[in-house]
């Protein structure tokens, strides 16, 4: 089955290439692979499990945009060419659109500089 498959893979690419090590050029194969999914998947369903994996694979795409935004390493999840933890003026908040631009919003006490 189809679906099942990209599953199979989206489990794979989320967990190697955006996973808890991670670097910029990781996040952006990663991001490309999922923008290609994406289009994809924009049909109609046919199954509940053409919708979840149609939701699983936009969700993820959020996840690896977002990420791939944050140049820092953050909690568990290390960026490998961003190893620095305390970079000024990265408290905040990360929100996607729909137009995919990411924007921060500094949260409150975040440092500035």
């Amino acid at each position: 089955d189809d679906a099942e498959k990209l599953r199979s893979s989206l489990r794979r690419i989320m967990w190697g290439k955006v996973g808890l090590m991670r670097s910029g050029d990781s996040l952006a194969s990663a991001t490309a692979q999922l923008s290609r999914w994406n289009r994809m998947v924009d049909r109609p369903f046919g199954t509940r499990l053409d919708l979840e994996v149609k939701n699983m694979v936009q969700v993820a795409k959020c996840v690896a945009k977002a990420a791939l935004w944050r140049e820092n390493s953050v909690g568990a999840h290390f960026r490998a060419d961003y190893p620095d933890t305390k970079r000024l003026g990265w408290r905040q908040h990360s929100r996607l659109e729909r137009t995919d631009l990411i924007k921060g919003a500094r949260g409150e006490g975040a440092e500035t500089g």
